[in-house]
């Protein structure tokens, strides 16, 4: 018997979540509150996996995802993995809905019920399925709005899913360069114990340190400035655990 599911969240974690599921039969709706999937992006385009590399291969990516190999991982383009993916799960049937942030959320035995707030002003409504699967990443969710305490929490709350609010966050900061006159400190391929550095198939090379900016500083300047909240571990930034998590998430729900 079909069954539906809905999934939080359109980033690496939903969209694997989400193509699983989709593709194994089952009724998926997947709900992000950006107005469009892959902008804007908070994250690094770095895989060490060879098991991801693998899992997004069989999928036929295009050109523009810029793969590229190197001895310290696999380098991309974060922002079009996002699009490509997408672009997989509409194909696969998933109801995609964007502008979508979720106000409150209950359940019963049978069913999980979200109340969001859609793209047109003052657009209240519910969505229910029998499944749900918070893939907003390591983020606490914050997004009740002032004087909407939703279906339950309260107004203003900030744990508005009942998850746990991660106190072990660190900012990481990453950034594009040219790697023309680039800093000796960001010349290696990899993690180097403080820092990450990996070529993009565009001859750009992107960068991730611990902190509020990566240093030292481009002489000819960021081309690009990107910044993200994860654990204090280099693995935690790559792709690798968000697509990981998001596949283990539908593939037990499907072995029970």
């Amino acid at each position: 018997m079909q069954r539906s599911h809905l999934v939080a969240g359109a980033g690496l974690e939903g969209l694997s979540c989400a193509l699983i599921l989709a593709t194994a039969g089952e009724m998926v709706i997947l709900i992000d509150a950006r107005q469009e999937i892959g902008n804007p992006v908070s994250g690094s385009g770095y895989a060490h996996q060879q098991s991801t590399i693998e899992w997004i291969n069989e999928l036929n990516p295009p050109a523009q995802l810029q793969l590229q190999n190197h001895p310290g991982g696999w380098g991309m383009r974060l922002e079009w993995l996002e699009k490509f993916l997408c672009q997989r799960v509409g194909e696969a049937g998933v109801d995609i809905r964007v502008k979508t942030r979720i106000l409150g959320w209950e359940e019963d035995h049978e069913t999980k019920t979200i109340e969001v707030k859609g793209a047109g002003q003052g657009n209240l409504q519910f969505i229910s399925a029998n499944y749900f699967y918070d893939c907003l990443g390591d983020q606490p969710f914050s997004e009740l709005l002032p004087g909407l305490g939703g279906i339950s929490g309260e107004v203003g709350g900030r744990n508005v899913l009942g998850r746990k609010i991660r106190t072990d966050l660190i900012q990481w900061s990453g950034a594009v360069a040219s790697p023309k006159r680039i800093p000796p400190e960001w010349a290696h391929l990899g993690w180097d114990g403080e820092r990450l550095a990996f070529p993009r198939a565009d001859g750009t090379i992107e960068c991730w340190m611990r902190g509020i900016s990566c240093e030292p500083q481009h002489p000819n300047g960021w081309l690009e400035i990107i910044s993200a909240n994860r654990g204090d571990d280099h693995q935690e930034i790559s792709i690798d655990t968000a697509i990981t998590h998001g596949i283990e998430k539908a593939i037990k729900f499907l072995k029970q």
